[in-house]
């Protein structure tokens, strides 16, 4: 309102102004007065008036960069959440991983143990042993487990009494009775609740953040530990696995077939990754010991070579009917997916002719009538292997239903034959 207040002193002053009174006085000599010039000075404080203040053109300025910066902050939080799921699904997908790879390295465990056990290289009591000997390192685990488990829990329940004795510390904040006027000690009372309303509610909010922050974080930790926790069970069962292969010299080509079936999702470079883990190379075991000349090493390699042979033969065979299963369960969905589902045909009308009605049988409804067959045509539906047969009886004459086309009548004509009539 200020710069309007402005250029209004400035139109009264150029108003009065004498150059201006000198200009009034050319206009006149041209035919124009003074009612002229004050036509155009109340015309330019309506458009004063009209114009936008430059604190509505600065508000506006502020809220354009204000919806700006909020569509940016938008985004970047999009963006945020976008990447928050990701994160979480690569912490469950490497999660799964693990598990799959804990699980598969049981199932190789058991299977050397056996073969340990069945070819009298190991006693039942030498194998238990040995699966005792790795018991310490996860009763470790476990241990360390529940402190931290321990540790958490101890640690929230210090924040969440901290934090609950601070709002007892806080309190409404009111005045005690004997520090008010007794007069007016209930309208006091209130009117500090409601000055006091407002913080209490920010504090109550701050709390419930702190307290989702806390349990984040928690959750977060526990995530954390079960990871490493899996992580160690897995590298305690890669070392049990590396050890019973060493002690039944199983082939590495066996070994990757064994892994491949025990992990069927697993791609060929994770596989490979797996492999170079529990027998430290690619290559089989007979190539590491094969410049010793030890003849009991020698002897033990023939006792457990048969039972790898038959032992990669039952893989491969498993590889094979696994892919024949396959093969026919696409097969089945594929006709699944071709195959409709058609009504049965209970008869086949033929018409004889073309905009004709079809031949009608006088026999009576209880005794069927003999239809001659002249030919059978057959159809093959979507190459599904079913056939609709067509049978066509031969033809027969003709039953005309067309009623001929009455001749329109005419008012004249009708007039003709009248007079025709009365002359006869």
């Amino acid at each position: 309102m200020a710069w309007r207040e402005a250029e209004f002193r400035k139109l009264d002053q150029a108003l009065a102004a004498p150059e201006l009174q000198s200009k009034t006085r050319k206009l006149r000599s041209k035919g124009r007065g003074k009612a002229d010039l004050l036509k155009k000075i109340l015309e330019d404080k309506i458009r004063l008036f009209e114009e936008r203040t430059p604190e509505d053109l600065a508000d506006k300025v502020r809220g354009e960069l204000l919806h700006e910066r909020v569509q940016r902050l938008e985004a970047q939080e999009a963006h945020f959440a976008e990447s928050l799921v990701a994160l979480q699904f690569q912490k469950v997908a490497r999660a799964a991983e693990t598990l799959s790879v804990y699980t598969a390295l049981l199932t190789i465990q058991d299977l050397l143990l056996g073969e340990l056990s069945e070819s009298e290289t190991l006693t039942k009591s030498a194998c238990a042993q040995i699966l005792e000997s790795h018991s310490p390192e996860l009763q470790e685990l476990e241990r360390k487990l529940e402190e931290r488990l321990v540790q958490q829990e101890a640690a929230e329940q210090q924040q969440v009494l901290e934090s609950w004795q601070q709002w007892m510390a806080d309190g409404p904040g009111l005045g005690e009775p004997g520090e008010m006027d007794p007069e007016r000690q209930v309208s006091a009372m209130l009117r500090q609740a409601l000055n006091k309303g407002q913080k209490l509610l920010e504090q109550q909010q701050q709390r419930v953040r702190e307290e989702r922050q806390n349990s984040a974080v928690l959750e977060d930790s526990l995530e954390s530990m079960e990871a490493d926790t899996m992580a160690s069970l897995c590298s305690q069962g890669l070392r049990l696995v590396s050890y019973l292969s060493k002690m039944t010299m199983v082939p590495g080509s066996t070994l990757l077939r064994l892994l491949g079936v025990v992990l069927p999702a697993a791609s060929q470079p994770q596989l490979l990754a797996l492999l170079d883990t529990v027998s430290e190379k690619h290559s089989d075991h007979t190539a590491e010991n094969g410049s010793s000349g030890d003849q009991a090493e020698q002897g033990k390699r023939r006792k457990h070579q048969g039972w790898w042979q038959a032992l990669d033969s039952r893989l491969r065979a498993d590889l094979v009917s696994q892919g024949l299963e396959r093969m026919l369960w696409a097969r089945r969905k594929k006709e699944s997916i071709l195959k409709k589902v058609y009504t049965p045909v209970q008869e086949r009308v033929t018409f004889p002719g073309k905009g004709s009605w079809p031949h009608l049988s006088l026999e009576p409804i209880g005794e069927l009538a003999p239809m001659p067959i002249t030919g059978v045509d057959t159809m093959d539906i979507l190459n599904t292997g079913e056939k609709i047969f067509v049978f066509k009886s031969p033809k027969e004459p003709e039953i005309s239903l067309r009623v001929p086309p009455r001749r329109k009548k005419n008012f004249l004509n009708a007039k003709k034959a009248s007079r025709a009539l009365g002359l006869d």
